[in-house]
C-alpha cells in the first residue's frame, strides 16, 4: 500500500512534492504528464523505463522525467520510498546550472542525462531527500520554499558533475520560452490518443508555421515532434497491452497504427519484442512473487 505525503497539488500550480513508500513489490506501471519530475529514490529498489532504456535504481539514484515524457516503472523490493518534485518550468525560470541552462538535462536522451555517480554525491543527494522530507512532514512555515530550494540544490548537484554531449553543444541553446510556445501541442497529443497528430496541425495548434515549430520542438524537447508523437502512441499501446485483453489489431486500431503488424514491427523496435510477446513476458513477470533482491551500486 502507497503512502503519499504530498505538498500542495492544486491546478497550477507549479511545484509540488511527493514523498511515497509502497510496502510491497509492484508490477510495471506508467505515465505521461505536463509537469518535469526529479525522483530520488530513498529505500528499497525498482526499475526505471524509458522506451529503450531500462535502469536499476537504488538508494542515492536520481531520475530525471521531461515533460509529457512516457516513461515506466516497476517497485523490485519491501518499502521502497520515493521523494518525488514536480514542477511546472516557472517553478525554477532562467536558471543556469554550472553552465548549462537547466532545461538541457531533460533535453538529452534520458541514458544521457545526469546520474549519481561516487559516494560523496550519493551522500549529498540524498541529504537533499532527507531535508525536503522533513520540510513536507513538518510543513513549517514557507516549508514550500525551504523544498523548492531543495530541487535547486539537487538540479545543481547533478548539473555540477555531468557534460552536455558534443552534438548537443553544437545545436541551439534551449531558450525559458521554448516550452512555453508548444504546450498546447502535449494537450492535443494527450487527448488524440487514438490517431497521428501531423507536424502541421500541431503547429497551427502552437500558433507557429510547421519549420518554427519543428526548430522550437526539437530545441525544447530534444527530439523531433514525429518521435515524440510516436513514442507517446508507443506507451499508450504498451499500456494497453498490460492492462487490458485487446487484440494487437484492437489495440493498433486505437492507437493510430495502419493494423497489427504496423505496430509489432515499430513497437519491435522500440521495446524488443512484439506485442505479443511483451504481454505474455511481463504477465509471466507479475505474476512471480519477486524476494528482496541484491543490486550492484552505481558509483
Amino acid at each position: 500500500m502507497a503512502m503519499p505525503i504530498e505538498g500542495p497539488a492544486r491546478p497550477g500550480s507549479p511545484f509540488f512534492v511527493i514523498v511515497r513508500e509502497e510496502e510491497h513489490p509492484l508490477p510495471l506501471d506508467a505515465d505521461m504528464h505536463g509537469y518535469f519530475e526529479v525522483g530520488i529514490l530513498t529505500s528499497g529498489g525498482q526499475e526505471w523505463h524509458f522506451e529503450d532504456t531500462m535502469t536499476i535504481m537504488e538508494r542515492g539514484d536520481v531520475y530525471l522525467t521531461a515533460s509529457w515524457e512516457p516513461h515506466g516503472w516497476r517497485v523490485l523490493e519491501p518499502s521502497t520510498r520515493t521523494v518525488q518534485l514536480t514542477f511546472l518550468p516557472e517553478a525554477v525560470g532562467d536558471e543556469i546550472l554550472a553552465g548549462h541552462p537547466w532545461q538541457h538535462i531533460f533535453a538529452v536522451h534520458p541514458s544521457e542525462r545526469p546520474r549519481v555517480t561516487g559516494r560523496r554525491m550519493r551522500e549529498e543527494v540524498l541529504a537533499v531527500a532527507s531535508d525536503i522530507e522533513r520540510e513536507v512532514r513538518e510543513q513549517r512555515p514557507a516549508w514550500l520554499e525551504a523544498a523548492r530550494l531543495g530541487l535547486f540544490r539537487l538540479l545543481l548537484a547533478l548539473a555540477r558533475e555531468w557534460r552536455l554531449p558534443i552534438r548537443h553543444k553544437q545545436q541551439s541553446r534551449v531558450r525559458a520560452t521554448d516550452l512555453e510556445r508548444i504546450m498546447p501541442v502535449f494537450d492535443l497529443v494527450r487527448t488524440s490518443p487514438e490517431r497521428r497528430v501531423s507536424r502541421k496541425e500541431a503547429a497551427q495548434a502552437c500558433a507557429l508555421s510547421t519549420a518554427q515549430f519543428g526548430v522550437v520542438f526539437r530545441r525544447a524537447m530534444g527530439v523531433t515532434f514525429g518521435h515524440y508523437a510516436l513514442r507517446a502512441r508507443l506507451v499508450r499501446a504498451a499500456y494497453l497491452l498490460l492492462q487490458t485483453d485487446l487484440s494487437v489489431e484492437e489495440i493498433a486500431g486505437g492507437c493510430g497504427f495502419a493494423d497489427g503488424s504496423h505496430l509489432s514491427r515499430i513497437f519491435h523496435k522500440h521495446y524488443g519484442a512484439k506485442p505479443a510477446d511483451y504481454r505474455a513476458q511481463r504477465r509471466r513477470v507479475d505474476a512471480t512473487p519477486r524476494p528482496s533482491a541484491r543490486k550492484r551500486r552505481r558509483g
